[in-house]
């Protein structure tokens, strides 16, 4: 089977991507307000004293390049995070469709996901099952139309119509002997009666 190409809508699942980008770039926020506390309490340690407003000041002046530069990389974690949960939601999803369909009666094809994505040996044991569920409706249409010939009943009915179809024969062919010797004897008799006369 072939493998499909990659898939142009990233944002398959709004309610599982939105969940976990929110809070993704929630821990982002707090790590990077960790940071600044942290060197924060750094400059207050080896500084000179002074009051919290300037440290706080000092420290911003410092350090807000960086982090400035860092907080901007938040957009590319965050699009490489949706890229990433893609794999393993748009293959949830087609699954989900597949399944729904499958629900219906619907007649569906194995799913074929592509090769960076999660769940693939999930969706090769699904397909196991679809394929099993097409030799199981196979197998229930040829019931349908021809009988089962391991079925024990139609077994034994077959072996009786056989008995019965060999006495038939048997029967057409004692009455044709029959029917041959009184021929043969009508002939004779009537040879006899003609040397008579």
């Amino acid at each position: 089977m072939f493998e499909q190409k990659n898939r142009r809508q990233v944002f398959v699942d709004t309610t599982l991507q939105g969940a976990l980008l929110s809070r993704c770039v929630f821990y982002w926020c707090m790590c990077l307000a960790a940071v600044f506390v942290s060197l924060l309490c750094w400059d207050a340690f080896i500084g000179p004293t002074q009051l919290f407003s300037a440290r706080v000041e000092q420290t911003w002046f410092r350090y807000a390049p960086a982090l400035l530069f860092v907080a901007a990389l938040t957009p590319i974690m965050a699009f490489d995070f949706l890229r990433v949960s893609n794999r393993f939601a748009g293959p949830m999803i087609r699954l989900r469709r597949t399944m729904r369909d499958l629900g219906q009666g619907e007649r569906v094809e194995p799913v074929v996901l592509r090769r960076s994505d999660f769940w693939r040996e999930f969706s090769d044991e699904f397909n196991a099952v679809i394929l099993r569920m097409r030799k199981l409706e196979t197998d229930l249409a040829a019931a349908r139309n021809e009988p089962n010939p391991n079925d024990p009943v139609l077994v034994f009915q077959s072996a009786e119509r056989e008995d019965q179809d060999s006495e038939r024969d048997n029967a057409v062919v004692n009455v044709g002997f029959d029917a041959r010797d009184d021929v043969g004897e009508r002939v004779e008799a009537d040879a006899g009666v003609s040397s008579v006369r």
